[in-house]
């Protein structure tokens, strides 16, 4: 019981820490925009191979999964001495 109690209270604190630091006032005197919207074209490209680079990594990991479960299935051990 202590167990669920401390995994709903971390799962309640990751959850609102981005709203914490979402509400945060700016400096007095600076611009309330955080990025340049001029250079927004670089935010994109960067949120986009940022995904793209996820992706590849994640059909990465299955491609792996696949190899391994067909010489599971094979019952061959590739890799190893005979």
């Amino acid at each position: 019981m202590k167990f669920m109690r401390n995994a709903a209270l971390a799962s309640v604190a990751l959850l609102a820490t981005p709203v914490a630091l979402m509400a945060q006032t700016p400096i007095a005197g600076s611009n309330s925009i955080p990025w340049d919207p001029s250079r927004l074209h670089l935010h994109i490209v960067n949120f986009v191979w940022t995904l793209v680079a996820g992706f590849l990594v994640m059909f990465m990991q299955a491609g792996f999964a696949l190899v391994r479960q067909i010489h599971a299935r094979q019952g061959t051990r590739p890799y190893h001495d005979q």
